[in-house]
């Protein structure tokens, strides 16, 4: 279908198209006498909002779980000011953890380099700043004396040895290439020391403290980050959703074709629905948008938009189609069919009543708590198998495994349900009710290839 009508109509055309949710638009490519179009005033004001609250729902760590209904024209309404609110509070959390993080970074880095230290009893500041001596400082070979050949160089000197090693040498400058030359025999490996003042261990004990109080701090701005969640998570959740819907309708005319003057919207809408969205439109535009029906060659199935036409019972399959790809315009949908094998295969696999009420429960307490279409779909489909799972469960009498009617001698669950042989299968196998497979394989494989022969036909004969 084509749309036609002068740019101010532009805008209660789109609100209108987007409540109906029927047109499927084509995107317009830049030709000729008409452009692409520009977006309506003040989608970029929106777009930056939606941006900023995008930013503050990341930080808050909000995703995006099923909500009650909220008003729209309420949230319109509080959506500025709450913004700007959330915005400044957002920010100066952010700063202060940000503040915090590089106070926490810093001290950790400190806490290193002083470690290697512990247990000198000397301040930094009286390891630098000589003329007439040399600090080394580093690792030496573990297990060694190296004072016994320090003594034969020279007397004047001073050692200490840290907890975990690290050695702190004082000599007079003179000595300095002789005790390196005896250093390096002791593998020696430098160790700086830090640029701070104060005693190691000392310095430790403070440092731990302050990390301890920045976690402190820390812990104190997530409980203040959880509590602007909890007060402004569902409002940031229908506040994105609502921006994003009015982002979406004010970028809609860069799909469009547009002159100095007019518009133009090329489509696809169901054939059973274009007299609907005709008189809406021209409804919402007082008759001033002309409309035409265009009939299209339908030889290229790929340019058309499928809408899948399913009752309500059969819709979830819909997502299993998917999973490989919408049937074509002028194929067979085989969503039909899907809804009665998929759950048959899976429940012939499986069948097991207690697997079968094990998974029943799960599937409806995972639809009841987690919702959204996909999800949706998803429990709905295992619910369905899981009824086939159970019916076959019965079939085979089978129980997490176990059979529950005695066969051959050998007792069952239920003590008194005994298998009935009812007639012969195929080979020489007994068919009986329950059906116990591991007696019944010849018969199940020939039924499993005439099944899959059928399935495969029905299949080229959809498709």
């Amino acid at each position: 279908m084509l749309l036609i009508g002068h740019k101010d109509l532009l805008k209660p055309t789109i609100e209108t198209l987007h409540k109906l949710r029927m047109l499927h638009i084509e995107e317009y490519t830049e030709e000729n006498y008409f452009r692409i179009g520009k977006p309506l005033q003040g989608a970029e004001q929106d777009s930056k909002k939606l941006v900023k609250l995008r930013s503050i729902a990341t930080f808050l760590g909000i995703a995006k779980p099923y909500i009650e209904p909220i008003d729209a024209a309420q949230v319109s309404s509080e959506l500025e000011e709450k913004l700007e609110a959330l915005d400044r509070v957002v920010s100066e959390k952010l700063k202060r953890k940000s503040d915090i993080d590089a106070k926490l970074k810093e001290v950790e880095t400190t806490i290193h380099e002083i470690e290697p230290f512990l247990g000198i009893n000397i301040d930094f500041d009286l390891c630098s700043g000589y003329d007439s001596l040399h600090v080394f400082s580093g690792t030496i070979k573990k297990g060694t004396d190296i004072e016994t050949e320090l003594k034969e160089i020279t007397s004047e000197y001073q050692l200490f040895v840290s907890n975990t090693g690290v050695i702190v040498l004082f000599i007079p400058v003179k000595y300095k290439d002789r005790v390196a030359n005896l250093l390096t025999e002791y593998e020696f490996n430098e160790v700086k020391i830090p640029a701070i003042s104060g005693v190691p261990d000392t310095l430790i004990r403070e440092l731990k403290a302050q990390h301890d109080s920045l976690n402190r701090d820390l812990e104190t701005l997530s409980s203040e980050i959880d509590s602007i969640k909890t007060q402004y998570g569902d409002f940031i959740l229908a506040g994105e959703e609502l921006l994003s819907i009015e982002t979406q309708k004010k970028e809609a005319p860069l799909l469009f074709a547009t002159s100095d003057h007019a518009f133009a919207i090329d489509g696809w809408v169901p054939d059973d629905e274009f007299e609907t969205m005709k008189s809406r439109v021209e409804a919402a535009t007082d008759n001033r948008v002309h409309i035409t029906r265009s009939e299209e060659e339908t030889t290229d199935d790929a340019n058309i938009p499928i809408e899948y036409e399913n009752p309500k019972i059969v819709k979830p399959l819909e997502a299993v189609m998917n999973l490989y790809a919408r049937p074509k315009y002028h194929e067979i949908d085989p969503t039909a069919i899907i809804f009665i094998t998929f759950p048959l295969f899976y429940g012939l696999i499986l069948g097991d009543i207690g697997y079968a009420l094990i998974l029943l429960g799960l599937s409806y307490y995972g639809r009841s708590k987690l919702h959204g279409e996909g999800w949706n779909s998803l429990f709905t489909i295992l619910i369905y198998c899981n009824i086939y799972t159970l019916f076959f469960g019965i079939l085979y009498g089978e129980f997490l495994g176990f059979p529950l009617a005695g066969h051959e001698g050998h007792p069952g669950l239920i003590p008194w349900w005994h298998t009935i042989e009812l007639f012969n299968g195929i080979g020489g196998d007994i068919v009986t009710f329950p059906i116990h497979r591991t007696h019944l394989i010849t018969t199940l494989l020939i039924l499993t290839i005439i099944i899959g022969v059928v399935h495969i036909n029905l299949g080229l004969i959809a498709g």
